[in-house]
This record gives structure tokens, C-alpha cells and sequence, in this order.
């Protein structure tokens, strides 16, 4: 059962899903103009009452059925698609051959679905099909025939839209994954930048260093003077380094979950990671990552834990780890006699960037042992 609602919940609060309800409610409320026509007819009251109930259902089915059917395997989609064929087909005994119109309900969830179009085709075919057999075998296709023209180019307009909105998350990722990119590769010029702004310097700050090491009781004089030069050399290093780095703020969620990754496996410490870091919103991956930087390095120098998890969701992230508990997750030198954090510790640096955002960072003891860091956006509270 929890691996059912982990599904459901997923599927059903996806953005995708979140996009498809309004037009898929709107589209669903035309079914219950069938309960008008029985209430107002003057029918049996029970047979309102059922009549108004199939609709409900049938409606709330094409609302729901598209995002939990979106990426499963063609066959399941088929199969749902019949047992909702079989609930349409339940208001034969109420409204006779008038239920060929909820028949659009399978073609435009049939267009909606499926990911290949000759899939699509075959639904909205054999809606339009059991259609036309409806309507003959009443003697009403001669002047109801319009209900199948109109149920194919819905359908057809909807399997374009579907295919548009596709089209457009598959851009969106493809941008994602082209910026992910783009700053893996800063990184990756950063860190050879780094290397050769520092890699010469050091070289030499390093031999000069052994040569006046020699020469303090031979040549007094000429050691000095490599002093000079060593202390020259540290600071032409420093002011190089600090003008590479001066640009170079933007932090990457996947990239520090990757680090992360790495990093608690080299620390033998059991790490339960997310894959990417997609599912949070935009404004607060920048901070995300920060949070998962400082909260693992915390986990690894200061915890002793043996498994680390990290969580995310759209507006929120969790970093738990089963180790020493809070009081360790803090330099010693920056905690103040009530226990709480200085302003310079990497804690009460990553609580003023949350501020920054409208987030807020909460660190509380983790039961039986352990320590909790969460991160949570302005959207969520």
C-alpha cells in the first residue's frame, strides 16, 4: 500500500498532471449536461440518481485516468482504456444509444495517452467505430452522424495539443540538461584556470623554499632574498586566485548531489541521493545545493554517521544522517556558550542565504540519534 499511494501521489501531482486538470475538469463537466436532460425529463428519481452518479463517474475517470496512464506500457493503456469503455457503457439501461456520445470521453483519452500516434489512431477509431455501430443499430445515424465527425476532431485537436505540450517539456529538459552542462563545463575551465594560476607559483614558492632552507647558514643575504621572492610569489598567487574566483558564485544542485554521492562513499558512510535535483523549483536549486554542500560536509567531519539521506521536493530539502546527533554537527570554535551558532559558521551562513530567498533553515535531533538539516521555500509555508 505505500508503494501505491508513493505512486499515486506521484503521478497525480506531477506538473504535467497539475497542467492537464483544468482542461481535462472542463472537459469532464460536459458529460453531466446527460444528468440535466434526465432531471429535467421527468423520469424515475432513481434512475436520475444512477444516471447522475455513472456521470460523475465517468467524468472524474477522464480527469484522473490520463496522468496516471502517462509513461506505462502501451498494453496497460489498452486495458484501462477498455474498463473505461466498460463504465461508459453502464448507462446503456438509462439513456440508450445517447451514451455513443460519452464514446469522445475514450477517443480524446485514447489521443492523450499514448505516446505513438498509430496508438492514438486505433483509439479514436474504435470509439468513432462503436459509435457509428451505435447509431445504426438505432436507425439515428442518418441524422446523428455529426456526433462522430465532432468526436474524431476533438480527439485529433487534443492528440496535437498533447503532442505540442511533449514537444515543449522536451525543450524544457533539453535546455535543463544544456545548462547542467554548460556548468559542469565552467567547472571543468574553472579548475583548470585554478590549476594553472596556482600549479606555476606554488612550483616555485615550493623549490625556493627548499633553496633558502640551504642557504640560511651559508649565505645569509642570498636566503633573504629568496624570501623576498617566495613571500612576492605568495602574493601574486593569492591575488590571481582571487581574481579567478571573484565571478565564480553559482552552485549546481546536480552537480553537489553527484559530489555528495562521491563523497559520502569515500567517508564509507551508507548515502540514499537523489539523481538530479529536476523536481525543485528553479529560484530555490541555487540554495538546495548550498544546503546539501554543508550539510554533508558536516556529516563527514563532525557525525560519524553510517547513512546519510537526502531528500528533495519542490520547495523543500532533507539532509538526515543517523550519527553523533546535533551537537557535533558544529565546529566546536564556532559555538557560543548557549550552544547556538556564531555568525560564522557554515550553518549560520547557509541559514542568512535562505533568508536571502524567503527560505528557512531548521536543524533539529533526529530520533533515536542524529541530526536533521531542512531547508524550506517560501511556497510551503
Amino acid at each position: 500500500m505505500p508503494r501505491v499511494r508513493e505512486f499515486l501521489h506521484e503521478r497525480l501531482s506531477s506538473r504535467a498532471a497539475r497542467r492537464w486538470y483544468p482542461g481535462g475538469s472542463f472537459g469532464g463537466l460536459y458529460s453531466l449536461i446527460g444528468a440535466w436532460f434526465v432531471w429535467t425529463g421527468g423520469g424515475p428519481l432513481a434512475s436520475a440518481l444512477a444516471v447522475t452518479a455513472l456521470l460523475l463517474v465517468v467524468s472524474g475517470i477522464y480527469v484522473f485516468l490520463p496522468p496516471l496512464l502517462w509513461g506505462t506500457a502501451r498494453g496497460w493503456i489498452y486495458l484501462a482504456l477498455l474498463g473505461y469503455a466498460a463504465v461508459i457503457c453502464t448507462l446503456f439501461p438509462f439513456i440508450g444509444p445517447w451514451t455513443s456520445w460519452l464514446f469522445m470521453y475514450i477517443a480524446c483519452a485514447a489521443a492523450s495517452c499514448f505516446p505513438r500516434v498509430v496508438d492514438a489512431a486505433v483509439g479514436v477509431a474504435a470509439a468513432a467505430l462503436g459509435q457509428f455501430a451505435v447509431l445504426t443499430a438505432a436507425g439515428l445515424i442518418a441524422d446523428e452522424w455529426f456526433i462522430i465527425a465532432l468526436t474524431v476532431s476533438i480527439a485529433t485537436m487534443l492528440r496535437g495539443i498533447s503532442q505540442l505540450a511533449r514537444t515543449v517539456g522536451e525543450l524544457r529538459q533539453a535546455q535543463s540538461e544544456v545548462a547542467r552542462l554548460a556548468v559542469a563545463e565552467e567547472r571543468a575551465r574553472f579548475t583548470r584556470d585554478l590549476h594553472d594560476v596556482l600549479g606555476h607559483s606554488l612550483t616555485v614558492v615550493t623549490v625556493k623554499s627548499e633553496l633558502a632552507a640551504r642557504l640560511v647558514d651559508r649565505d645569509p643575504q642570498r636566503a633573504k632574498t629568496e624570501l623576498a621572492d617566495i613571500e612576492r610569489l605568495g602574493r601574486g598567487a593569492l591575488a590571481d586566485l582571487r581574481a579567478s574566483i571573484a565571478g565564480y558564485r553559482e552552485m549546481n544542485l546536480d552537480t553537489e548531489l553527484a559530489a555528495a554521492r562521491v563523497a559520502l562513499a569515500a567517508a564509507e558512510v551508507e548515502a540514499t541521493v537523489p539523481a538530479s535535483g529536476d523536481t525543485v523549483v528553479p529560484p530555490l536549486r541555487e540554495l538546495f545545493a548550498w544546503a546539501v554542500r554543508e550539510s554533508v560536509t558536516n556529516v563527514i567531519r563532525h557525525a560519524g554517521a553510517a547513512s546519510c539521506t537526502i531528500e528533495l521536493r519542490a520547495d523543500a530539502v532533507t539532509i538526515a544522517d543517523d550519527g553523533v546527533g546535533m551537537g557535533a554537527c558544529v565546529d566546536a570554535e564556532n559555538t557560543d556558550a548557549a550552544g547556538g551558532i556564531r555568525s560564522g559558521s557554515g550553518l549560520a551562513g547557509l541559514s542568512a542565504r535562505a533568508a536571502a530567498v524567503g527560505a528557512v533553515l531548521l536543524v533539529a535531533a533526529r530520533e533515536p540519534h542524529g541530526t536533521v538539516v531542512t531547508v524550506t521555500g517560501a511556497a510551503a509555508r
